[in-house]
């Protein structure tokens, strides 16, 4: 790249920036036109960006900066992703701003009081800095919330009432935290905000309800799909966040090893036959699904899913939604789709019985079928699909591969460090003998809130149904005779066996596969 442009290239990915570097230009100039200060020698600021042909931008940052500027060339995704690290970990704590804003704008109003807002179906934060300071504290408040959540890369939002207070909790990398405690007398306001940008109804506190609201910032569009539920102190609000980065990922980017990717990749270039994603809520079988179709996807082929939500939009595929209100159950609109013509069907999830049947009769009947079910391990989906009453010989003639998969925290690129498990945590992911291998895990730096981890990579098994393990599906075999038969015929490697493997390269910790060989 930088050859190209004919300037000097600089890799963000282990880059570190002074943070009174930082503090020279402004998120929002920076984001405007993609670029990241470096370094400043002098009265020169050397930057990168993503296009050294904007003269105007850069003329425009030098006439702001009132600096010479020095340049560089990154990838517009590094920078963004640099962007999103140090000026998240720059910008006030989030309690302290929540604290500020309290202080200045809501003096006065009580718990009962109301503050008039305006219905939103989509806000673009790349301004909200300036733009905050012009609303009512509410919505200041909620920008703040919303700002901060997608800046560090929060998966869920929860926002939840206690006796004397309302809490402000972000998962992040899976794990639960505290981001901040806001007074009682905000809750009805607070809570009536998000109603209102969800599309949801304001006047209804007893009832669940489910709505969704989107946000911009510069060139990334965030889905929040909002949830609430009355409980004995109030509403509850859960968030959860979708960045559409993450539909767009490629099955390469998911951490498949070479064989499990090329093994994954022949179940997905098949004409026909059901591929079957499982796992737990959260364990990333919406990314692989839909990454899965973006790879197939082409104007020649007819691909329509059906879905409950919608979580991404993708482009050339028809996606449905379910409603149940409206009698569009799964079922209901896996006939309709096979009245489409499809080539590809996407389910979300197989939840019953007569959604099991039509998608093997689908499959069956020339079209390729994606579903998930919720299983722990690849050889437990087959034991699930007779359990709701499917015939074996139906599933061994329509399955043609099956993927379990799970998500564990990344090791910290910036602190990781090498360090000796204890004994009783080698026995528990069967490495008591391996003396050979050098262990590392994150010893907790700025870059990863002091965790030792930044960011989440997929553990993966993967089971080809072949004609051995098809004759132990018809015997109706126990799971782990059918993963016992599938490591000694095709190299059949479970979860926990990807999580060693990930281990022996540095790229997670002995804690994190233990967390999933506990479960499986």
């Amino acid at each position: 790249m930088g050859a190209y442009y004919d300037v000097p290239h600089v890799d963000l990915d282990n880059y570190d920036i002074d943070t009174n570097v930082l503090k020279l230009v402004s998120e929002r100039l920076a984001r405007k036109y993609k670029f990241l200060p470096l370094f400043k020698i002098i009265n020169n600021l050397t930057i990168a960006i993503s296009n050294p042909r904007n003269l105007y931008g850069i003329d425009e940052i030098r006439d702001i900066l009132g600096c010479d500027i020095g340049i560089t060339v990154s990838t517009e995704y590094q920078i963004l992703q640099s962007l999103d690290r140090f000026y998240g970990s720059t910008v006030e704590d989030l309690t302290d701003i929540v604290d500020e804003i309290v202080q200045n704008e809501f003096e006065g109003i009580d718990d009962e009081d109301d503050i008039e807002v305006e219905k939103v179906k989509e806000i673009d934060l790349e301004t909200v800095s300036e733009e905050m300071l012009e609303k009512s504290p509410v919505v200041k408040l909620l920008n703040t919330i919303v700002h901060r959540a997608i800046i560090e890369g929060v998966s869920d939002i929860h926002i939840q009432h206690e006796a004397d207070s309302m809490l402000v909790r972000y998962r992040l990398d899976g794990v639960l935290y505290h981001a901040s405690t806001l007074p009682k007398k905000l809750r009805n306001t607070l809570i009536s905000r998000i109603k209102v940008i969800s599309g949801m109804n304001i006047a209804e506190s007893r009832l669940p309800q489910d709505g969704r609201f989107k946000v911009k910032i510069t060139d990334r569009e965030y889905d929040f799909r909002v949830s609430t539920m009355p409980t004995v102190l109030g509403e509850c609000v859960i968030q959860p966040t979708s960045n559409k980065r993450t539909a767009t990922m490629k099955l390469s980017q998911l951490g498949l090893s070479t064989g499990s990717l090329e093994t994954y990749q022949s179940f997905i270039e098949k004409p026909n036959g059901i591929v079957l994603i499982t796992g737990p809520t959260g364990s990333g079988k919406t990314t692989t699904l839909y990454s899965s179709l973006n790879r197939i996807n082409s104007p020649d082929k007819n691909i329509i899913t059906v879905e409950d939500p919608v979580e991404y939009h993708l482009n050339l595929i028809r996606q449905t939604q379910i409603n149940v209100k409206a009698g569009v159950t799964f079922a209901q609109a896996i006939r309709s789709i096979l009245r489409q013509d499809p080539d590809v069907i996407m389910i979300g999830e197989m939840r019953d019985r007569e959604t099991a049947e039509i998608a093997i009769q689908a499959a069956m009947t020339g079209h390729l079928v994606f579903s998930t079910l919720h299983t722990n391990d690849a050889p437990g989906a087959i034991s699930r699909l007779i359990d709701m009453g499917i015939e074996p010989f139906l599933i061994a003639s329509s399955v043609i591969g099956i993927v379990a998969q799970r998500l564990v925290r990344a090791n910290c690129k910036h602190c990781t460090e090498t360090y000796i498990p204890g004994e009783k945590l080698l026995n528990g992911i069967g490495l008591q003998d391996k003396a050979d291998i050098t262990f590392a895990k994150g010893k907790g730096c700025d870059h990863c809130r002091k965790t030792g981890y930044k960011g989440r990579i997929g553990l993966y098994e993967i089971l080809v149904v072949d004609d051995k393990v098809r004759d132990l599906i018809i015997k109706q075999e126990a799971p782990h005779i059918i993963a016992k038969t599938a490591r000694e015929t095709q190299g059949f490697k479970t979860l926990v066996d990807d999580g060693v493997d990930k281990v022996e390269k540095g790229l997670t910790s002995a804690e994190e596969v233990l967390t999933v060989a506990s479960a499986v």
